[in-house]
């Protein structure tokens, strides 16, 4: 036993160091490599969308508190679950509604934690209702993602109770990739948490987007496939000068992340940019992940 008081702090570290010894050694000594191979799935969207219900329906059972209430859950919460032998985290977060809506304070801290649950994942879940159709929030949830640089799935929710007839799932969609067109990489997916329809396929789309999401490519690959896209269309001149590129190679992965040394870096035009960033999507494949591409001055030579 340990006297305490909450008010003066007496005690508290004390009791502070024996809460800490008595943590299981498995969680308390982990390496935090150790669970690389987990992906992790970040559910977020408005309020009421059906966050809770999806990850209760793919747990198969009601961990999470689900209500008609928007608001009722407060904190991230993780959950661990196993699809085809493959591990993924969980990551239930409060709704986000537009900052102009948003007054308590409780919610404020809500939202910031949803916000930080986007840094730490791998693919973000952006959970819409279609039912509602596509809002302006649920695009800048998605916008959110995007800043990011987290992987993205796009889920039409609450299908059960879409009238067919009128909204067709070709309408949702085309609606839905002209007001994301940033996000013309992500796979989108009208599913029903109530029903579980098509809910078992978020994992295979998740697992493919992963794939891409953490992949390298060769460096020699690389500087072919930009070579290519340049003989196939050169960059507008710069002030009467050629624009050149001299080498390119990968930096980082989550995302795949490039950079290029070029004679001009900042006057390739956002439009070239975008030209050799799909180039790169068509030739190694990576048509469902975000991709960096940064230009570098070349140093060293003149």
């Amino acid at each position: 036993m340990y006297p305490i008081s909450a008010e003066h702090r007496y005690g508290i570290n004390d009791f502070l160091d024996a809460l800490v010894l008595a943590f299981p050694k498995a969680i308390a000594e982990q390496p935090e490599d150790e669970n690389e191979d987990i992906i992790k799935l970040a559910v977020v969207g408005r309020p009421n969308v059906g966050k809770s219900s999806l990850i209760n329906r793919i747990l198969g059972e009601n961990r999470h508190l689900v209500s008609e209430v928007p608001g009722t859950t407060r904190d991230a919460v993780d959950s661990v679950f196993t699809d085809n032998g493959k591990s993924y985290l969980l990551i239930d977060t409060a709704g986000i509604r537009r900052k102009g809506k948003v007054s308590k304070k409780i919610e404020k801290f809500s939202v910031i934690k949803a916000l930080k649950s986007l840094d730490r994942c791998d693919v973000a879940l952006v959970v819409m209702d279609a039912s509602e159709g596509v809002t302006d929030q649920d695009i800048n949830i998605a916008g959110y993602a995007f800043e990011r640089r987290c992987g993205c799935i796009l889920l039409l929710n609450k299908w059960d109770i879409v009238d067919k007839e009128t909204r067709t799932e070709k309408i949702y969609l085309e609606e839905l990739r002209m007001q994301a067109k940033f996000l013309s990489f992500a796979p989108a997916l009208t599913i029903s948490a109530l029903t579980g329809k098509r809910v078992k396929k978020i994992f295979k789309l998740a697992s493919e987007v992963f794939k891409q999401y953490s992949a390298r490519i060769g460096t020699g690959r690389l500087n072919k496939i930009i070579e290519k896209a340049v003989e196939k269309n050169e960059p507008s001149l710069h002030r009467g000068q050629r624009i050149k590129f001299f080498y390119s190679t990968q930096i980082a992965s989550k995302p795949p992340t490039f950079i290029s040394f070029v004679n001009y870096p900042n006057a390739v035009h956002f439009s070239y940019k975008r030209y050799l960033i799909n180039q790169i999507r068509k030739e190694t494949g990576l048509e469902k992940t975000p991709i960096r591409l940064v230009f570098r001055k070349r140093q060293g030579r003149k």
